[in-house]
């Protein structure tokens, strides 16, 4: 009988240790509230990982890709556009050095007049909710999305009530992956008849083929000619013949023969008011300025 009390002990220790591990090994894959989110940021499902399947099954999302403010969308839709995608930096890597899968993490770079600081946002060619407002520049109009990682399998432990054998079986391994990738597409309608192109770098001047990719606006566009200044600092001036509501955010980039090296993003926009001329003039923010390296570092492929 005291044998027999000593193994049920010594089963139930094993149990107990494997689950505990269990525990500590999936706790990181509860993604925290951010502490600086706004109460309508209760809006959207945050905090929850999105599984295999579903929502995942949609291909990861591009700089030129439309997405939604659903926090504010209630009484109708406010949509921009993506306009790069970034990494984490060394400085957000050793800060989240402990929780699992966080490499997957990406960023999304819209305008600043997008939305507020937990503001969520999704996907608005899947519905995917992509993620929230994390962080806004006060001195330019950009946005920071977080994109949390996506999550393949679950990892758990199991101990068989009544089992002779001592320990616990580990079931699933888990896996995970980025949401959003370094390429910039352009298209009318979503992603049909897109033209796809790998994000190299920066544009480091202002020389070149450069050209404007909105969600909304018909294609890809020659963007003509480019003016520096216009007394904003750290941004641009240029004219394209298209510019519509929701292009807020969409790249602009110098095409190479490798990929796309991204310039800026768009904030605002002017209709020409010569006739001969009828282009629009758009002001976009320097992206070189725009992110701090030490938190994000461009995605290139």
């Amino acid at each position: 009988m005291k044998l027999f009390n000593k193994s049920r002990r010594l089963y139930g220790f094993a149990c107990a240790v494997a689950v505990l591990g269990g525990l500590v090994a999936s706790a990181p894959t509860a993604v925290a509230q951010p502490a600086a989110a706004a109460p309508n940021h209760a809006a959207a499902p945050l905090g929850v990982l999105p599984q295999e399947g579903g929502f995942n099954s949609s291909a990861p999302i591009y700089a030129g890709d439309r997405i939604r403010n659903i926090t504010q969308s209630t009484n109708g839709n406010v949509d921009c556009t993506v306009g790069a995608v970034l990494l984490p930096g060394p400085w957000e890597i050793l800060r989240n050095i402990l929780t699992v899968g966080f490499a997957n993490t990406r960023w999304l770079v819209t305008a600043g007049h997008c939305g507020n600081v937990g503001d969520s946002f999704s996907a608005v060619t899947s519905g995917e909710v992509m993620g929230y407002i994390d962080k806004k520049l006060d001195n330019a109009d950009v946005a920071f999305i977080k994109v949390e990682p996506g999550r393949k399998g679950s990892k758990n432990f199991y101990c068989a009530p009544g089992s002779s054998s001592i320990g616990c079986t580990g079931v699933g391994p888990t896996s995970y992956f980025p949401r959003a990738s370094g390429r910039v597409t352009c298209s009318q309608f979503g992603r049909d008849a897109r033209t796809v192109h790998p994000v190299k770098g920066y544009a480091t001047d202002l020389q070149g083929d450069y050209r404007y990719c909105g969600s909304f606006s018909p294609g890809e566009q020659v963007v003509i000619p480019r003016i520096e200044g216009r007394g904003i600092p750290n941004a641009f001036f240029s004219q394209v013949r298209y510019s519509l509501p929701g292009d807020s955010g969409c790249p602009i980039f110098r095409l190479g023969a490798d990929g796309a090296y991204l310039a800026g993003i768009t904030s605002t926009r002017q209709q020409a008011l010569d006739p001969n001329n009828p282009h629009f003039g758009v002001t976009a923010t320097n992206l070189m300025f725009a992110v701090d390296q030490t938190y994000h570092i461009l995605e290139k492929e």
